[in-house]
């Protein structure tokens, strides 16, 4: 495995968190449909 720069290891993170928004976003209704049955 080689080793990242701080930069690029900041870059991943920040396309890895907005993804996740992303499909958040996308499911919207159902991501909170379903944190509502988990809770």
């Amino acid at each position: 495995m080689s080793k990242l720069s701080p930069t690029e290891e900041t870059i991943i993170a920040n396309i890895k968190g907005k993804s996740r928004k992303v499909l958040a976003d996308a499911l919207g209704i159902k991501l909170s449909t379903l944190n509502t049955h988990i809770a």
